[in-house]
């Protein structure tokens, strides 16, 4: 992995050891290629290792491969389960519930949707039963975000939870309290409310993407964001991190070498 990567996620690490928070949730892609470089988990590990504080993960596209979106051909490594138990042997469960006082936290295993696959059935029936045991307000975690604009958007696209997959999560919550939802993979920051459910994209803390690469829908910036939870109310604020420098991928073609292709001289 990069170095300037790596630095940024230990000054990362450096500022939640010191400020006391309670938990971690990683939303994936602790890799840059976890299928053909499997030692890339092993060393993420390592550097998450130095937290102090639980850590709780989701896999990302990077780590396990991507999910297939109807109409579209797939751009990167199909979904691997081989991958996916790397990740679970360095990281836990793929998907799980925390309980956190009155709230619930679900994270999902994003790149499974769509992938007809037994891990996927496993993970709806999973969260079926284990949504049947809650009764107070939920957050849910994935790599991916939920929609661009509303629950119908009929864009396929990579970004985003695939349509029908979107539309069987949003009626297993029906009747639930989901309060936000909150996704990685964009490496950009945005906040929007749809059906009284608040979608926040959390930023990368190592990189944003080249323009060329990928357009402007919220803000290009490094970071994170802090859950705060009191009682039955809560809050999810961006978070610049003290000695996280701004990184473009652009800049990390060696990484990245497809990046040759797409961004030229």
């Amino acid at each position: 992995m990069a170095t300037d990567f790596v630095s940024n996620a230990v000054a990362a690490i450096d500022w939640i050891n010191g400020d006391g928070f309670d938990l971690v949730i990683h939303l994936g892609d602790v890799t840059a290629d976890g299928i053909a470089a499997p030692r890339q988990v092993e060393e993420a590990k390592t550097v998450l290792d130095r937290l102090d504080v639980p850590l709780l993960c989701v896999p990302g596209n990077h780590d396990i491969g991507d999910n297939p979106v109807p109409g579209r051909a797939l751009g990167e490594k199909p979904f691997d389960a081989a991958a996916l138990g790397l990740f679970r042997t360095a990281f836990g469960a793929d998907h799980w519930l925390y309980p956190a006082g009155d709230w619930a936290l679900i994270g999902l295993n994003a790149q499974l949707f769509n992938t007809d696959s037994a891990e996927e059935t496993r993970q709806f029936d999973w969260l079926c039963g284990a949504l049947a045991a809650v009764d107070g307000p939920i957050g849910l975690f994935l790599h991916k975000p939920w929609l661009r604009v509303a629950l119908s958007d009929q864009e396929r696209h990579p970004r985003y939870v695939p349509l029908e997959q979107r539309l069987a999560l949003a009626e297993v919550l029906a009747g639930h309290d989901l309060r936000f939802v909150a996704s990685g993979h964009t490496h950009q920051l945005r906040r929007l409310a749809v059906d009284g459910v608040e979608h926040f994209w959390v930023p990368s803390t190592a990189f944003v993407v080249p323009d060329r690469m990928q357009e402007w829908i919220g803000e290009k910036i490094v970071g994170a964001a802090v859950l705060t939870l009191d009682g039955g109310d809560y809050r999810l604020d961006f978070q610049r991190v003290p000695g996280v420098a701004h990184r473009d991928l652009g800049d990390y073609r060696a990484i990245f070498p497809k990046l040759d292709a797409i961004l030229g001289e």
